[in-house]
């Protein structure tokens, strides 16, 4: 497994900060990326329960936890990574429409409402103007539950 490299993605942090984390996202293609579950449990509903329950009682695992996340790329790893450490969720934590688009799927499977309303509201800026939908490489319908 290819653990890639997040330092870029989060910046101003002090040394070391990224070697701490405690969770394992494994993403496609056997890639996976470090993040520190306090920052996945408070932006996620879904993964804060997954999390309490990896950290207690009989379902009590080692860390690093390792949590699948197989319908994301390695490149989607990292923009959710850059999102989620934001230091608060606004427009400008997007840097193009790809990277809102896979928050947003992020938001939506994982019961993340803070992040799936900031890729809306990104999303409703840049890609639906003047009434018609911009074509874009983030083509993907997002799932209906």
């Amino acid at each position: 497994m290819e653990v890639l490299d997040a330092q870029s993605y989060i910046a101003d942090t002090p040394p070391g900060f990224h070697d701490s984390a405690d969770v394992l996202l494994l993403l496609q293609d056997n890639k996976a990326v470090r993040m520190h579950s306090q920052c996945l449990a408070s932006n996620s509903s879904v993964l804060s329960t997954l999390l309490a329950h990896l950290t207690s009682g009989e379902g009590k695992e080692t860390r690093p936890f390792q949590i699948p996340l197989q319908d994301f790329s390695g490149d989607e790893g990292l923009a959710l990574l850059k999102v989620l450490y934001a230091k608060q969720l606004v427009l400008t934590s997007f840097d193009s429409v790809d990277v809102a688009y896979t928050a947003a799927r992020f938001g939506h499977k994982y019961d993340a409402p803070l992040l799936l309303k900031s890729a809306d509201a990104y999303l409703s800026v840049h890609v639906f103007t003047d009434d018609k939908p911009q074509v874009h490489a983030a083509r993907r319908p997002l799932p209906v539950s």
